[in-house]
């Protein structure tokens, strides 16, 4: 039985009649999903013994048949395994205090349980390597880009400049 995020790895070993593990002759591999699909692999050699990677399968019930010819003669293995879907997160459905703890050992920092919540508190406040953050934002703007602002000055200016003019001060 495999889990979907689990490689299906297949070994195998070959003997003559003298049960001397041989790698000469090659063995192939028919799998057969429960759809009745059908997949061939060849083994590759791995010192004196075959293997194969079938990698992530899907879930499902397979069937397997391994086939070689050696001397003229067929020689068949068949079984059958299962590909289950389960998640890492569905294998451990509690909380492991002890793995907690090691951890935040571990890390330099403590571990306290959800009754403990004042003890956190205090802790976090104690601790002088945490400050609180602050976000500002600031923009600039020129002052051009404010038209009304420009005329009104202009006109200002314009009419100070008249009232002078009118009263002979300039």
């Amino acid at each position: 039985m495999f889990n979907i995020d689990e490689e299906v790895i297949v070994n195998a070993s070959f003997y003559n009649k003298s049960m001397e593990a041989i790698t000469t002759p090659q063995i192939n591999l028919k799998l057969i999903d429960e759809n009745k699909e059908v997949s061939n692999f060849k083994f590759s050699v791995n010192n004196n013994a075959y293997k194969l990677n079938l990698g992530s399968l899907n879930p499902s019930s397979y069937t397997w048949e391994a086939s070689v010819v050696y001397n003229g003669k067929k020689h068949l293995k068949s079984g059958r395994f299962i590909v289950q879907n389960i998640s890492l997160e569905s294998r451990d459905t509690y909380a492991n205090h002890s793995l907690l703890k090691e951890m935040a050992i571990s890390s330099g920092g403590s571990f306290h349980a959800i009754n403990d919540f004042q003890k956190t508190i205090q802790d976090i406040k104690s601790r002088k390597d945490i400050a609180p953050v602050t976000y500002t934002n600031s923009s600039f703007k020129n002052l051009i880009d404010y038209k009304w602002f420009f005329f009104l000055i202009l006109f200002l200016v314009s009419l100070e400049w008249f009232g002078r003019k009118i009263n002979g001060s300039y």
